[in-house]
């Protein structure tokens, strides 16, 4: 588990860097990541789109899909 986490920590960081950038996540000065409550929908309806592209997605491998979602933002 530990070479997984040192082989994907670009993107690990990128992902953190882009959810800060989109408020979706808060740093604090002591370096402590907050979710930012007003960021998300408490109930999201999911279209079928969605519904078949979040099926697809679950034969994706973590860096697959983390990877897929970098090219796409």
């Amino acid at each position: 588990m530990r070479d997984d986490y040192l082989f994907n920590i670009e993107y690990i960081i990128r992902s953190i860097d882009i959810l800060v950038k989109k408020e979706v996540i808060i740093v604090k000065d002591d370096g402590v990541l907050l979710l930012n409550d007003n960021s998300y929908l408490p109930k999201i309806e999911i279209t079928v789109f969605f519904k078949s592209v979040l099926e697809e997605s679950k034969n994706f491998t973590d860096r697959q899909f983390l990877k897929e979602v970098l090219d796409n933002v």
